[in-house]
């Protein structure tokens, strides 16, 4: 996997906001990074990250969500599977629309502000945001997840990558919040950020 922005010069930035912010953060958790040169005049790296969503939840649907219009319509056959990939005018052309509970908005506002800040400043503009959409979900589960009453935001926690040797933190692996929907659930991640912000973007 090759990357038109190093990774070692995002991460030590990206680990500093995970570790300080107070909000908490939506960015998908970058594990482990590999630098390996196959031959002399190649150089390749590859990032190991956690899931984007958190694996005991099962999602109805999915939405890779960038705020465009563009090419940002799935196809006839990602919309017959059993969990579609959808993504910015499926969003929009929704009859019935995906509603956040009130009380959940201000987190998720809040950590989208605070990784938006940080990935502007590091010039780094094609990111998703990965939106799960989790239906019919029984209230023992709701109490599993920390979302028993309404208007609830939680996290999945467990510890963090360190920061680096004999250093580590603990944040959240996912984050999950309430719909105005009873047993409806949000599972939010921002994925794909290590694309620079280049003429060719700019052009698109």
């Amino acid at each position: 996997i090759t990357h038109p922005t190093s990774p070692s010069q995002v991460l030590p930035q990206y680990y500093n906001h995970a570790a300080l912010s107070t909000h908490g953060t939506l960015l998908n958790w970058h594990v482990a990074l590999l630098d390996f040169q196959p031959s002399p005049r190649r150089r390749l790296g590859a990032v190991i990250l956690v899931n984007a969503l958190p694996p005991g939840l099962r999602m109805s649907r999915v939405f890779d969500l960038k705020g465009s219009s563009r090419n940002r319509s799935a196809s006839d056959k990602d919309k017959a599977k059993e969990c579609p990939l959808l993504k910015d005018n499926d969003l929009r052309a929704m009859t019935s629309p995906l509603q956040l509970h009130p009380k959940a908005c201000g987190a998720l506002r809040e950590r989208l502000r605070a990784d938006c800040e940080l990935l502007m400043s590091l010039d780094l503009m094609d990111y998703s945001l990965l939106l799960g959409v989790a239906e019919g979900v029984p209230e023992e589960d709701l109490r599993a997840l920390g979302l028993q009453g309404p208007g609830h935001s939680a996290a999945l926690s467990g510890p963090g990558p360190p920061m680096s040797p004999g250093m580590s933190f603990r944040r959240p692996l996912y984050n999950v919040f309430p719909a105005a929907e009873e047993g409806r659930i949000y599972a939010c991640a921002i994925i794909d950020v290590l694309q620079k912000y280049t003429m060719k973007k700019k052009a698109e």
